[in-house]
């Protein structure tokens, strides 16, 4: 007896729970009995997936069989049902007759001629415009509800609240209630910002160390607190249609059943208030509380960084051995309860949330006057900065960096020409489509990643080109930057000298600072102070 496989799709469990997809079944199992198909249990595929997408699992793995021809049909409800895009279901319709194998849809007559084909493709079509106009009607639904009161967010809502399903007058209703262990955690969240003056990062440290449950069984992080911070649902005030799913920047490779996976915030005018649509866990005042809080925490640590003026600050100083910068802070002597800057490893002022470095800190000033003493001497000898003009200029060769872009152009070309190549085969019918998929991948990744690295040599050119006109104008004023140097006073004056040096430092375990750049390689500290 001939085999068939049957092949039904919905795209969302939704529409399996209302029965959809059981009469698709029904349908086709109709269908086979009628045609004298047998329809072995495991050749029966039910997907739960999108019809834009061409690339599913399960449609795969039944074109896999068709491909290899044990089946001698596919039997699938309608047309939308196999693929929205009328080409994808050109090509599957292309893949069952090089295989001769029978397609078999349900609701449309057999018609193999090339009118029937020709109809076939203008339905392919009205699919696909059918999914773009149920997408509108779905979004102007949800508005149109939303506009009235109601939530249409479906099943999921925010930490600290919890999704209750109603019927009211034969209309299903969404709405929150309060999750009382999830509602403390926020309201304590809140309080501890607004009441106490904690810092995001306090909060998360604390909250880790208490072991106090988070989402989806992850550890605390300023991210997720910052998120729910600035929900302001928590305060009674829920906007809907507040941000726009996007498809991510840096997608992840494979199939992905849903495509926009990120969210950008959508313009103020368009987010739409839902009245008592959630119940306020904290007041609004603590919630503008904790705002100006933040607020005062940023502006607080933009002012000590100005006014304590670390000279190695903003990456110039790096860790040497986890690589992370060096940032300011202070300690207190336990001796006096004097304060003193220092700089630390940025590892070490996450440990809980990043893995911890075993590099110690540092005296700020002990590092920032031996190392600027040092510069100064430098600076008096003209032909240590003349030399690391030269080494610059030797080991950056233009022309180099040139003849490399115009060899991997040429590479790229090459895969791009052997795409073409598959491609006409794949329409003269001399390769398969899974040949044409795997030579296709081949030759994308390779002009993705050949294209990357000219790109990232021209930047480099033009980097090159900004250093060496940088460096031309150091050399002819070597004089005016060692007097600079050597009198520099202020803060600003001392960091505008290392920027003209360009200038940046690596700290090594035993706190030797390497220096990079048009200076001496290397100066060690012994106790307090750095010696060549």
């Amino acid at each position: 007896m001939k085999s068939a496989i049957i092949y039904v799709r919905v795209s969302t469990t939704g529409q399996a729970d209302r029965g959809t997809e059981k009469s698709q079944i029904e349908g086709c199992q109709r269908k086979a009995k009628e045609l004298g198909y047998e329809v072995p249990p495991e050749w029966l595929f039910r997907e739960t997936w999108t019809g834009a997408d061409f690339e599913r699992p399960l449609l795969s793995e039944a074109r896999q069989l068709i491909r290899e021809k044990r089946a001698d049909a596919l039997i699938v409800y309608s047309t939308d049902r196999l693929a929205r895009n009328p080409l994808h279901v050109g090509l599957i319709a292309e893949e069952c007759d090089k295989a001769a194998c029978q397609l078999v849809i349900v609701t449309e007559p057999d018609d193999s001629s090339p009118e029937g084909q020709l109809i076939r493709y203008v339905r392919g079509w009205g699919g696909q415009f059918e999914r773009l106009k149920i997408s509108e009607r779905t979004q102007r639904g949800k508005r149109f509800l939303a506009r009235h009161g109601q939530i249409t967010s479906g099943g999921k809502a925010p930490y600290g609240y919890n999704v209750v399903h109603t019927t009211v007058d034969g209309r299903k209703k969404i709405s929150w209630v309060i999750n009382p262990k999830e509602a403390e955690i926020i309201k304590r969240m809140f309080e501890l910002i607004g009441n106490h003056g904690y810092t995001i990062y306090r909060v998360a440290l604390e909250f880790n160390q208490q072991e106090i449950p988070a989402p989806r069984s992850q550890k605390w992080s300023e991210s997720i607190i910052r998120t729910y911070l600035s929900n302001t649902a928590y305060c009674g005030e829920l906007y809907l249609f507040k941000y726009k799913a996007i498809e991510p920047k840096k997608p992840q490779a494979g199939m992905r059943r849903i495509k926009k996976s990120s969210q950008v915030l959508r313009d103020k005018s368009e987010w739409i208030l839902i009245p008592n649509g959630a119940p306020p866990i904290i007041s609004r005042e603590l919630y503008d509380k904790a705002h100006k809080q933040l607020e005062i925490n940023s502006r607080k640590a933009s002012r000590n960084r100005i006014h304590n003026q670390y000279l190695f600050s903003g990456g110039i100083l790096r860790c040497g051995i986890c690589g992370h910068a060096m940032t300011s802070g202070y300690q207190i002597r336990r001796a006096t309860g004097q304060e003193y800057r220092i700089y630390r490893c940025a590892s070490n002022c996450h440990s809980p949330i990043y893995h911890r470095c075993t590099m110690s800190v540092i005296n700020a000033d002990d590092v920032e006057n031996a190392v600027w003493n040092e510069l100064a001497q430098s600076l008096k000898k003209r032909e240590i900065i003349k030399q690391g003009i030269s080494n610059f200029r030797e080991t950056n060769n233009l022309s180099k960096i040139e003849t490399e872009i115009v060899l991997k152009q040429k590479q790229l070309d090459g895969f791009k020409q052997e795409r073409v190549v598959y491609l006409r085969q794949l329409g003269k019918g001399l390769i398969d489509e899974t040949t044409w998929v795997k030579e296709a991948r081949r030759c994308d990744t390779r002009i993705d990643s050949l294209q990357h690295d000219i790109d990232d040599m021209r930047r480099r050119i033009e980097t090159l080109k900004q250093q060496a006109l940088h460096y031309d104008h150091l050399e002819n004023t070597l004089d005016d930057l060692a007097y600079t140097v050597e009198h520099a006073e202020t803060f600003e004056q001392k960091r505008r000298a290392l920027v003209m040096i360009n200038l940046n430092a690596v700290l090594t375990q035993d706190h030797v600072v390497k220096l990079n750049g048009i200076v001496p390689d290397k100066v060690q500290q012994t106790g307090a102070l750095l010696l060549i």
